[in-house]
């Protein structure tokens, strides 16, 4: 798949995550990830994004993750705690593919992780099982009524 249709998917999945779930006024947490072979320490060309977003009780985090050009085939994905730059606890552990789409409950914790900065996404396959791609996952605010398809596309640079 051509990474511009994989953008043209991922913009329209969180467009409808951002856009559908509400009629009110009022600000969504939202956290971007860009994901990439260097901020995994490999030399792999993939590339991707991750939006999630914090549901309004702060027990759930819905989240769409879309990457492309693996080296390796993909065997594992997981949300990480850590400070950047190191290598963590396994948070949440996600289903093999690209894109994933789902759900992942949420305490106080992995929220305060969340919104601290400290939660990074690692995709790991056969060749690079440490990890061939990774990406700091950081909060956001985004305006639910006033996003535009300007905001939304700027997650994604």
């Amino acid at each position: 798949m051509k990474t511009s249709t994989l953008f043209l998917l991922g913009i329209s999945l969180v467009a409808g995550l951002l856009l559908s779930t509400t009629n009110a006024t009022y600000a969504e947490t939202i956290y971007t990830a860009v994901i990439d072979g260097p901020s995994a320490n490999t030399p792999s060309p993939a590339t991707g994004t991750a939006v999630l977003t914090l549901n309004d009780d702060q027990t759930e985090v819905a989240y769409v993750i879309v990457y492309s050009g693996l080296i390796g085939v993909d065997m594992m994905a997981h949300f990480h705690t850590t400070i950047r730059g190191m290598d963590g606890p396994i948070l949440e552990t996600l289903a093999v593919g690209s894109p994933k789409v789902g759900i992942w409950p949420v305490d106080a914790y992995e929220i305060g992780e969340l919104n601290a900065g400290r939660v990074y996404l690692n995709i790991h396959t056969d060749v690079y099982a440490v990890g061939e791609i990774r990406g700091n996952v950081m909060p956001t605010t985004v305006s639910t009524e006033s996003a535009s398809w300007g905001e939304i596309k700027g997650l994604f640079r």
